[in-house]
């Protein structure tokens, strides 16, 4: 958002995609965040519902941390639950926004992880979570209705695997 222009998307090409996104993110602070879809033994997602959207448990990588580390601690500490590790690395989604004055350039890194323990999830209200449920495939589009963008795109990409 930027003089009252709304931009959804946008395409711009260059021969040195690094030296293209130096460029054009330079006046951008850089957050990296690491995050998990965790699916149970019966082939549910586990979802957060904070800010009035549905989302996935995810955060910002602390200083040193590995980023399959991070996403680890962040299902741990917004869900309550301890995934019994990673199944596969999923691609990473990238968003800009504003935040207090300037531009954010977040890149969130996705991991598929497994759970099959039994503990019952409790929202870490600090962080603005309400509600943690698991959600069923039939039940995505309800998701899909009242989510982030990037949250469908890392779930569309993951539909052959939740048959």
């Amino acid at each position: 958002y930027r003089n009252n222009i709304i931009l959804k998307s946008y395409c711009i090409t260059n021969g040195n995609k690094e030296e293209l996104l130096k460029l054009f993110f330079s006046d951008h602070l850089f957050i990296e965040a690491a995050g998990g879809v965790v699916v149970n033994g019966n082939k549910q997602i586990l979802f957060i519902y904070r800010n009035d959207k549905w989302d996935l448990p995810k955060g910002k990588v602390e200083k040193n941390e590995a980023l399959r580390e991070a996403a680890i601690r962040e299902v741990q500490e917004e869900c309550s639950i301890h995934p019994d590790g990673i199944l596969e690395e999923l691609t990473p989604t990238y968003h800009v926004y504003p935040l207090k004055g300037s531009w954010v350039f977040k890149t969130t890194y996705w991991y598929l992880m497994k759970y099959t323990g039994n503990e019952t999830p409790v929202p870490q209200t600090e962080e603005g979570i309400t509600l943690i449920e698991w959600k069923n495939r039939n039940d995505l589009h309800e998701i899909y209705q009242n989510t982030y963008t990037s949250i469908t795109d890392v779930l569309k990409s993951l539909e052959h695997s939740l048959v």
